[in-house]
């Protein structure tokens, strides 16, 4: 994507790129970004793939809208962009963007057990560490 454009709406609705997708969409965000619309609904992205956009996201928006749906996120990735935007001290704040100009649609898709690559379960429903 050329590295000047501002106005930036994609719909990649059920890719299915999951993180390592997650990290090259990342990678390619233009940095003078201004107005920003994606639609990553049933990506199974997990929270990794949602951080790593987020972190993308150029200090430049002025408007942000997301779809998050389906993509096995808990309640720490479908935060990690509202902190961005409601909080000056968080690391990669968007100080342009103001909260009226942020949409976000979202699902927390919560299982009680993870299974890891080993095959061992891993409980993820400890709300000590799950915000």
């Amino acid at each position: 994507l050329p590295a000047a454009l501002e106005v930036l709406h994609l719909g990649l609705a059920g890719v299915q790129m999951g993180p390592e997708g997650a990290r090259a969409l990342a990678e390619g965000l233009p940095p003078r970004l201004q107005d920003l619309s994606l639609d990553l609904h049933g990506n199974a992205l997990t929270d990794e793939g949602v951080l790593l956009i987020s972190r993308a996201l150029p200090k430049t928006l002025t408007s942000l809208s997301v779809v998050l749906l389906k993509n096995g996120i808990s309640r720490r990735g479908m935060f990690c962009i509202d902190r961005q935007v409601g909080d000056p001290s968080a690391e990669f704040h968007l100080p342009l963007l103001k909260p009226e100009c942020f949409s976000k649609v979202a699902d927390i898709e919560l299982h009680e057990f993870k299974e890891e690559e080993d095959g061992t379960l891993t409980r993820q429903l400890d709300f000590r560490s799950n915000f």
